[in-house]
């Protein structure tokens, strides 16, 4: 649910956030925006193979950490465009990985199933938490929410982590 909230957070409150803080031009800022998702296509592609390599709940929780860095860089209106650029390649195996490794740590079929309601509900939630968040601190308020719920997903992580190893 935190993780795909994230993911789409940026999609969607991305170009809000660098017209905002770079006076730039909605197409300007869309074509920038552009850039999360094409590093995120790479992301995807370096994580397969990653992920051949890397045990699955480190690549996940390598990747979030990795993600909250750069969502912190996105606080620095000059880094914006790059740090959601970076958080595109580090969230890319998040999804994937996280759910591959469930399946196997949870066997029986059960953690797709809870996987897939969370990721649809996350973004509902939250989307009116960010613009009222917007709307009361402005533009910071959407990397440091984005930023909040990376943080949140990487506590339920490591809370899973722990409960699977009892």
């Amino acid at each position: 649910m935190a993780y795909v909230t994230v993911e789409s957070g940026i999609g969607g409150w991305d170009v809000t956030h660098l017209q905002a803080t770079l006076g730039l031009a909605t197409g300007t800022a869309a074509q920038l925006s552009a850039l999360f998702w094409i590093s995120f296509t790479v992301g995807r592609l370096i994580s397969a193979l990653l992920a051949l390599r890397v045990p699955l709940a480190r690549l996940v929780t390598a990747a979030l950490l990795l993600a909250a860095g750069s969502l912190t860089l996105a606080t620095v209106p000059s880094l914006a465009v790059v740090a959601y650029a970076l958080t595109g390649l580090f969230l890319a195996p998040v999804f994937t990985t996280g759910l591959v490794w469930m399946t196997r740590a949870l066997p029986g079929g059960q953690a797709p199933t809870l996987v897939f309601a969370g990721a649809f509900l996350g973004p509902v939630l939250a989307a009116p938490m960010i613009g009222t968040l917007w709307d009361a601190f402005g533009p910071t308020a959407i990397p440091l929410s984005l930023l909040g719920i990376t943080v949140l997903a990487l506590a339920l992580l490591a809370g899973l982590r722990l409960k699977l190893r009892t």
